[in-house]
This record gives C-alpha cells, structure tokens and sequence, in this order.
C-alpha cells in the first residue's frame, strides 16, 4: 500500500480490499454460462461512452477469470481495443451473477429463464416450452400462477428469480390455458386484458366452464371487441355467460364496469 492510500484509509477509517487491474489480454477472460445475452441498447451507449472517454470502471471476475459483473463493458473494452480494468473475488459464481443483477435491476425475467435453460434446469425447460406452444408471454404465465395460487406477483415473480418455481403449478395453469382455448374464435383472446378479464370470472366461485361453453355456441357474435380488462369481463359476463337467463336454479354472473365489481 503506498503512502497516499495509507493516509485515505485512515481518514476515513476504511480498509482496503483487493486491488484494481489493467489488461489488454482480453484472452484471459471468460463469460460465464448462463449469463444474459448482451443487451443492445445499453451495449451501445456504453460503446458511445467509452469512444468519448473510458473511466476506470472494473469489472468482476472470479478466480477462474469468469465475468460475474460486467460483460457488457469487457465486449465494449475488447471492441475497441481499450484496457479492462478488473478486481478478483474468489469464489463467486452464477448465484452472485444473479444477485448483482438483481440489485442494479439489470436483469428481466426472460434473462433469468435463459440463464436456467442454459443451466438445464428442467422445470424452466418446461416453463418456455408452455410460452411458446401456448404463445403467450412470460409475464402472462407468472400472472395466471399468481392468481391461480393466490399469491402475490412479486413474492412469485422472486420465487421464480430465485431458481425456487414449483412444477405444482403446472397443473391448474395447464387447466386454464386449456379452457381459454374455448374463446380461440377471438382475434385478440391470447392478449393481457383479455386473459386477466377471464381469469377473474374462473375464480368466481359460480363459474361453470360447461354453461360458458353452451353460451359460445349461442352467442359469440355478442364478443364484438375488446377494450381493457374490464370491459371484457363485462362482456363475458353480461353478454355471454350470464345473457338471456331469467329464472331457474342457475346462478348468472355479472359484472359493473363502473364499480369494478361482481354483482347479482
């Protein structure tokens, strides 16, 4: 430690850990496995800042010189022949590369399912294989479990970060999108107000998917658009499932836009 960096530690009562180091031996280091795909959009500002000026910035790496924080500006430094500017943590593997991400909200859900497909974790295998052969989005997915399972978004949304999903959930999901298929005729019924719409009405504890079905038959021409989820819980409900019944022991459903509200 030189004088200089004595005398900073000491005013401020603070310890040194590690040291910074510069390299343009880009060959030494490695991307870790099931790390994000660079993100274009950032990538490229950096690349603009770096043209402009390089600020010593370090990445991290492990002892095995695998980048745990930082790949976007090691691929810009090697672009443009600039140094890397580097300190060693021992130790640190693929669930520090989780938790950096997860602290600097650099991370999206679709880089974590591709960071355990990569790791071949099964249940997220499984997790794309339902977006894509039921086309929808990831975020539709987490929201159908959350409502089916009665938990809140962001408690399952972490559970799911945290390589923590349970393959229980597949089983009512798989339900849902299943009777979803009934409203196939629909432009739109794979959209987000469409799908939490319907979701509200299959919780209802009344619901009866045979009597929806019946009512499709009869009257799909009274789905004439969609607006927000609201309005198409309106118009399942009112135009459809609960539509044309005056009497018997059936129970209707229906439902006020204006009140947001089940009503009777």
């Amino acid at each position: 430690m030189n004088e200089n960096k004595g005398t900073i530690l000491k005013m401020i009562n603070g310890q040194a850990i590690g040291q910074i180091y510069k390299t343009n031996d880009y060959a030494i280091f490695k991307l870790l496995v099931g790390n994000r795909e660079l993100f274009k959009p950032s990538y490229r500002k950096i690349i603009e800042s770096m043209k402009e000026e390089q600020l010593v910035i370090p990445i991290l790496v492990n002892e095995n010189f695998e980048i745990i924080d930082g790949q976007h500006r090691f691929t810009a430094c090697k672009e443009l022949g600039l140094p890397v500017y580097f300190y060693i943590v021992s130790g640190y593997k693929l669930d520090e590369v989780k938790r950096a991400n997860t602290a600097s909200s650099n991370w999206s859900n679709s880089d974590y399912l591709d960071m355990y497909i990569k790791n071949d974790v099964e249940i997220y295998k499984k997790i794309d294989l339902i977006c894509k052969e039921r086309d929808i989005t990831l975020h539709i997915f987490i929201k159908i479990i959350a409502t089916l399972e009665k938990v809140n978004t962001i408690i399952l949304t972490n559970e799911f970060i945290e390589g923590k999903f349970k393959e229980e959930y597949f089983e009512n999901l798989i339900k849902v999108l299943d009777s979803l298929e009934l409203f196939n005729f629909i432009n739109k019924y794979k959209q987000t107000s469409f799908i939490v719409g319907y979701l509200k009405l299959y919780m209802h504890p009344d619901y009866d998917h045979e009597h929806m079905k019946n009512k499709i038959e009869k009257y799909p021409h009274n789905i004439k658009s969609l607006g927000n989820y609201d309005e198409c819980l309106s118009i399942l409900c009112n135009k459809i499932y609960s539509f044309g019944i005056n009497s018997g022991s059936f129970k209707p459903i229906y439902y006020s836009v204006e009140s947001g509200r089940f009503h009777r």
